[in-house]
């Protein structure tokens, strides 16, 4: 009887630890992807800043950022049970046709304001999963 008790309760601790674990393993996931959304927020508000005197380098510098951050956020999300991608992929759509869309000849302040619709929409999806994933704490 003392071995069918001490058998149950080392089944208790293994599951108990198992779901620790899990537990931890998901929060690893989730704090990743709040870290690549909020760099991929930040690489945003980076490309869209830039001024009239900002050069077409920049420009390609600080929009291969965003691409760069978008890579990690979609790499992230796979590790995240219920990511909410559907609206974060629509934005980014719209985004990367907009940036494929300007010619090698467009100013920095053309550039911008080509963009600047599909940023705001990106920005907004972006600030959306934040929150959807309280990633604030």
């Amino acid at each position: 009887m003392k071995g069918f008790i001490f058998g149950l309760v080392a089944i208790g601790v293994v599951i108990a630890v198992v779901i620790g674990l899990t537990g931890n393993s998901q929060s690893r996931s989730q704090k990743q992807y709040c870290e690549s959304l909020e760099n991929l927020q930040s690489s945003l508000t980076s490309l869209t800043s830039l001024n009239a005197t900002a050069t077409p380098q920049e420009f390609q510098s600080d929009a291969e950022a965003v691409r760069n951050d978008w890579t990690d956020v979609k790499n992230s999300a796979s590790d995240v049970s219920d990511a909410n991608q559907a609206s974060l992929d629509d934005a980014w759509n719209e985004f990367s046709q907009s940036v494929g869309s300007l010619g090698n000849n467009a100013s920095v302040a053309d550039a911008e304001q080509a963009i600047s619709q599909s940023a705001d929409a990106m920005q907004a999806a972006v600030q959306s999963n934040l929150s959807s994933y309280d990633c604030s704490t």
